[in-house]
């Protein structure tokens, strides 16, 4: 390969990956707050099929800068009801403590965030990929499992959101 061409595809390769960024501002996180209703699609790991119930998600910002609080209600499973904090490093490099491997700004104006950590899904060891894509009126959620010694992803679940009151 001739020098040059080698030299334009280094340097378009550095371009592309110099727009990435891994960090997320406070500000970036802002357009959660509020009441979201929709769905979670979670695979179903007794029978190994999708299943997907109503979700909704109340969610509010706290005193402390950078921590948001969600609320998740199953209105169809009052007993699956719980409490989250999504808690964004002051350095705006991981949010609970997952790495934020990717931030990117999509072209219709949404925020999609990766982040990674290693963990436990069905009490085996594996590495957790959460997507976050956020805009004004669309919220997602979505885990991949990756377990140990596999090399594909697992879609493990997805909850999609609508804001209620925009």
């Amino acid at each position: 390969m001739p020098l040059k061409v080698l030299a334009s595809i280094l340097f378009c390769l550095f371009f592309v990956l110099s727009q990435a960024q891994t960090k997320v501002s406070n500000e970036d996180l802002t357009p959660l707050i509020g009441s979201w209703e929709g769905t979670i699609t979670y695979l179903d790991y007794q029978t190994n099929k999708p299943f997907t119930m109503s979700a909704n998600v109340n969610i509010s910002s706290s005193k402390k800068e950078g921590l948001y609080l969600l609320q998740y209600i199953y209105p169809t499973e009052p007993n699956a009801n719980s409490k989250e904090k999504l808690r964004l490093s002051k350095d705006g490099k991981s949010i609970n403590k997952r790495e934020i491997i990717l931030s990117e700004r999509l072209d219709n104006g949404s925020l999609k965030i990766h982040v990674l950590k290693k963990g436990k899904d069905d009490r085996k060891t594996a590495q957790l990929r959460y997507t976050y894509l956020i805009s004004d009126f669309e919220f997602i959620i979505l885990k991949e499992v990756q377990f140990v010694e596999e090399s594909d992803w697992i879609k493990r679940s997805e909850y999609r959101f609508k804001k209620t009151n925009p």
